[in-house]
């Protein structure tokens, strides 16, 4: 077939398309026939679904509720029909319902006149209900708050603590807190917000399709001033027999808390509750409860403890003769001791003990202002180092001569 055969082809099949085309215009415009034609995914309005409360059900919400209508009339008048041009109902009020699926009939209340529908008599939708449910919710503040330095926010307060939400159950049920979410910023003294409440599973993730009653809560958050504190380590009881106590340390020995001004300008420190000595037999640590009132918070301190560090040492006792001086004795007169050493007994820790020496001591007997003859006084003996006891001393009276020189 040469290229002028080609060109004679392709130019009939045009102009037999235009034709058909032609002839189609004329017959739907000119004639007009009457047709058939299905219309799908015609909406259909719910009415009447506040009956259904008294039943304790509910519509599911985000259903599919339409209908197909199988239209008949003009060819130019079906073709052109589109959904919103007709209101179809299903009226809840009418018809016992359940929960699950529903097949419910419909009423199609307006449509337009030139066309006829010829299903009218068989539709039904198909309509998903479930338990109508009422839960109190608890109401979660979740507010970032940053404060102005040397101020401290604390646990903030709730009003309402709990709202209602109601709904489709298989939602409903899922609601696990109703989330108040927020951020104040510079806060330097007591603030208030108002916000708005989401509904949320355990996970903090949105549930939909739920109503809240009150949609909004009022957070409030107390902030306080903060100061630092030192920490006193109190204790009760003594050490068993052959232990000293050398040293007590706490970490941390200060700590931060909050309150109000007046009551911090009233504290400067703060106790532990008592450690019993007479269970610590060698060197250890303890955790102490801080005392604290219900007034003020410690902070960056959740259990209100202290590490206290106790040093304790065994101790022993050694026997040792230390010279005895006569003072104080008058001009006028000569004064002699019976003997011129004591026995002393002294208690310190093993190795202090162990290397206490004479000179460490001082043994004095005082005969100031005694006059001539023979006097039984008092032994005074101490110790230059204040770790070391002085337990006894043997004798502790001594006789002294005094005489006229």
């Amino acid at each position: 077939m040469d290229n002028s055969n080609k060109k004679q082809e392709i130019v009939v099949r045009i102009v037999c398309v235009i034709l058909a085309f032609a002839l189609w215009l004329y017959v739907t415009n000119i004639e007009n026939p009457t047709r058939t034609y299905t219309l799908n995914n015609v909406p259909v309005e719910i009415i009447n679904q506040d009956a259904l409360k008294d039943l304790k059900l509910i519509v599911l919400p985000n259903q599919d509720l339409s209908v197909s209508l199988k239209l008949e009339g003009p060819t130019s008048e079906v073709f052109a029909a589109k959904p919103y041009q007709f209101k179809i109902v299903a009226n809840l009020s009418d018809y016992a319902v359940k929960k699950g699926e529903n097949q419910i009939p419909v009423e199609i209340v307006s449509f337009p006149s030139n066309i006829n529908i010829k299903n009218d008599q068989f539709l039904r939708v198909k309509v998903m209900i479930d338990d109508y449910v009422e839960k109190s919710i608890p109401i979660l503040p979740e507010v970032k708050v940053s404060t102005k330095q040397g101020a401290y926010a604390s646990e903030p307060d709730v009003k309402p603590t709990n709202g209602l939400v109601s709904g489709a159950a298989q939602y409903v049920n899922n609601v696990k807190y109703l989330l108040a979410k927020g951020e104040v910023s510079n806060a330097d003294k007591d603030v208030s917000v108002n916000l708005p409440l989401k509904a949320v599973d355990e996970n903090k993730k949105e549930v939909s399709n739920v109503k809240i009653e009150h949609s909004n809560a009022t957070i409030t958050i107390p902030v306080r001033k903060s100061k630092f504190v030192n920490i006193n380590v109190k204790t009760k009881g003594t050490l068993p027999n052959g232990i000293t106590l050398k040293k007590i340390d706490v970490t941390p020995d200060k700590l931060e808390v909050i309150g109000d001004e007046a009551v911090l300008n009233n504290i400067s420190s703060l106790d532990t509750e008592p450690i019993d000595l007479s269970k610590i037999s060698t060197s250890g640590e303890v955790n102490a409860k801080v005392i604290i009132t219900d007034k003020i918070r410690i902070i960056n301190n959740k259990n209100a403890t202290v590490l206290v560090a106790i040093n304790v040492a065994k101790v022993s006792q050694r026997s040792l003769n230390i010279k005895v001086a006569l003072t104080g004795v008058l001009e006028q007169f000569n004064g002699q001791i019976e003997k011129d050493t004591v026995t002393v007994v002294i208690e310190a820790e093993e190795s202090i003990a162990a290397s206490a020496k004479e000179e460490d001591f001082i043994a004095e007997i005082s005969a100031a202002g005694v006059l001539e003859g023979v006097h039984e006084l008092p032994i005074k003996v101490s110790s230059k180092k204040p770790e070391i006891r002085i337990v006894n001393s043997n004798p502790d009276k001594m006789k002294v001569t005094i005489t006229k020189k």
